[in-house]
C-alpha cells in the first residue's frame, strides 16, 4: 500500500517486484520497516518503507514441500520472535515433525545467511496438524486455530464418527508451555460423542482421544490425556478456522 496523502487516508495497491517465482501463497508480516511474506519452503522480506519495497532477502529456509502448503507467520510485541507454522504432509502422518510451530529469534539475525527451518529454529508448538491461524493476545500469549484431520473411524466410539469429530481447535501456547505437544498425529479432541459411544453427548466436550491407527503403538486414550495439551475450545469438525482477531 502507497499512501496518496500525508495522513495515508488514501492509498493506492502497488504490487511488489521481482517476485516472480518466489511462490509467495499465504503468510505477510509487518515488522521492524520490513515486509514478510512466506512460501511453502521459505520466508522472505523487503525494507519497506512508505509503500516502496527493497530488494528481497530470504529469511529461512529448508521447509518442505508437500501437505498443506501455507506457511503462516506471526511476530511477537516487540519484534524479536518469528513464529512460522507448517501444517502436516497428510491426512493422518506417521509423527509430528512436520506438524509445530518453530520460532526464531531475529535479534540474533545478521541478515546474510538465511535461517534452517529445522536446524535453526527453537520448537515452540508440536503436534499441530495445521495451525492456519495465529495471533498474539494483550498479554503475550500466542493462540491459534487449527484444521483437523478426516476420515476417523473408531470401532469402540461408533464406527465411522467423522462427521462431527475430530474438532477444530483453538489453541493458546503460553510461555510456560514452550516445546511441548498438543497431540497430532497421535490424539484428536471431541466434539462430540454420543453417551452410548463412551462420549459425554454434549457439543464441544473437548475430550482427548487416540487416534485409531496409534493404539497398538501404545499412544491410548489415557496417554493423551496425560501427555498432551488440551485445547481451549474445541469447534465444529470440518468449519475449516482460517483466523482470529482479539479486538
Amino acid at each position: 500500500l502507497v499512501p496518496n496523502n500525508v495522513d495515508a487516508s488514501d492509498v493506492s495497491v502497488v504490487a511488489l517486484s521481482n517476485t516472480e517465482g518466489l511462490g509467495l501463497n499465504h503468510g505477510i508480516e509487518l515488522s521492524g520497516g520490513y515486509l514478510y511474506a512466506s512460501s511453502t519452503t521459505k520466508v522472505y522480506r523487503w525494507l519497506y518503507i512508505d509503500g516502496n519495497a527493497g530488494e528481497t532477502e530470504e529469511v529461512i529456509v529448508g521447509m518442505r514441500s508437500g501437505g498443506h502448503f501455507t506457511r503462516t507467520l506471526a511476530f511477537d510485541a516487540d519484534g524479536r520472535w518469528l513464529y512460522v507454522s507448517i501444517g502436516s504432509l497428510g491426512n493422518v502422518a506417521s509423527d509430528s515433525s512436520s506438524s509445530r510451530i518453530r520460532r526464531f529469534d531475529m535479534s540474533s539475525w545478521g541478515g546474510t545467511t538465511p535461517f534452517n527451518y529445522d536446524d535453526d529454529g527453537e520448537l515452540f508448538a508440536d503436534g499441530l496438524r495445521n495451525e492456519v491461524g495465529l495471533s498474539f493476545d494483550v498479554h503475550g500469549d500466542l493462540w491459534g486455530v487449527e484444521n483437523g484431520a478426516d476420515n476417523l473411524f473408531r470401532e469402540d466410539l461408533g464406527g465411522d464418527i467423522h462427521n462431527d469429530n475430530p474438532s477444530e481447535e483453538l489453541n493458546r501456547f503460553r510461555e510456560d508451555q514452550a516445546g511441548q505437544s498438543w497431540g497430532y498425529p497421535y490424539c484428536w479432541s471431541e466434539y462430540c460423542l454420543s453417551k452410548e459411544n463412551g462420549g459425554s453427548g454434549i457439543k464441544g466436550a473437548n475430550t482427548r482421544w487416540a487416534w485409531p491407527s496409534f493404539l497398538d503403538a501404545g499412544y491410548t486414550d489415557e496417554w493423551c490425556r496425560e501427555n498432551t495439551n488440551e485445547s481451549v475450545m474445541s469447534m465444529p469438525a470440518h468449519s475449516a478456522p482460517l483466523g482470529m482477531t482479539f479486538y
